[in-house]
């Protein structure tokens, strides 16, 4: 199975070990003549209206009797206060081993048990 990387260009022949969507989906479905005005987006951080929030972060899942690590890139959901104190720290050294608050927390956890089934 080959495929081409996103990143550097190059065709891979072996199998893809991440995997992130470029956009939140609420972005991603938004009319392209619409974005401009109503959405502000980076890299890992996105605004729609003003009314929705979200940063992106990698999940790292390991893979059973093996060393590597499956990276999936996803895009969390956070209220206005946290997501104003993630880009007020966001240049901050250290910044992503910080505590999370509580209200991001139960965001994070909504996010594991939607998106992902884990078995005990």
């Amino acid at each position: 199975m080959s495929w081409v990387c996103s990143t550097c260009g190059e065709v891979h022949d072996d199998l893809p070990f991440s995997f992130a969507a470029d956009y939140p989906d609420n972005y991603a479905n938004m009319p392209v003549e619409e974005r401009e005005h109503r959405a502000l987006i980076g890299t890992d951080q996105c605004m729609i209206d003003e009314k929705e929030f979200y940063i992106r972060g990698c999940l790292e899942i390991p893979i059973q009797n093996d060393d590597r690590v499956f990276l999936w890139g996803l895009w969390a959901a956070m209220g206005p206060e946290d997501f104003a104190e993630v880009s007020e720290s966001w240049e901050t050294q250290g910044r992503e081993k910080r505590v999370v608050s509580a209200r991001t927390k139960g965001v994070l956890q909504m996010l594991f048990s939607r998106h992902i089934r884990l078995q005990p």
